[in-house]
């Protein structure tokens, strides 16, 4: 049983949904394209230990430093003392808040810290 003429509108229907299913496919092929490559890339970076690292931004968490070290959500700057410095530049993994000094001189966070 093949459409008739006095069908024209399931034809229609039938076209439409074709192309939204394939786009579909299309959309995750892309997604789990990019999130295979992405993931791979990542993991070859860290088992090369490659310097510089991967930056997502880690040189923006001061702020985030000085808020989990008791100080408030402000900005200490890139290199208010050396171990500061080293820890968002990822040159050392972790960070005593002792070397923070005890004031610190609130500046608001920038753009791209919140």
């Amino acid at each position: 049983m093949g459409l008739t003429h006095a069908e024209p509108g399931k034809a229609r229907r039938l076209a439409r949904g074709a192309p939204q299913v394939t786009e579909a496919i299309l959309a995750c092929a892309i997604a789990i394209g990019g999130w295979t490559i992405g993931s791979a890339y990542v993991r070859a970076r860290h088992a090369d230990r490659a310097r510089p690292p991967i930056d997502f931004g880690q040189s923006e968490y001061g702020a985030a430093v000085a808020l989990a070290c008791g100080h408030g959500f402000v900005d200490p700057g890139y290199t208010l003392t050396p171990a500061l410095g080293e820890f968002l530049r990822l040159e050392r993994d972790t960070l005593d808040c002792a070397t923070l000094p005890a004031r610190i001189s609130p500046a608001r966070p920038n753009v791209t810290q919140g």
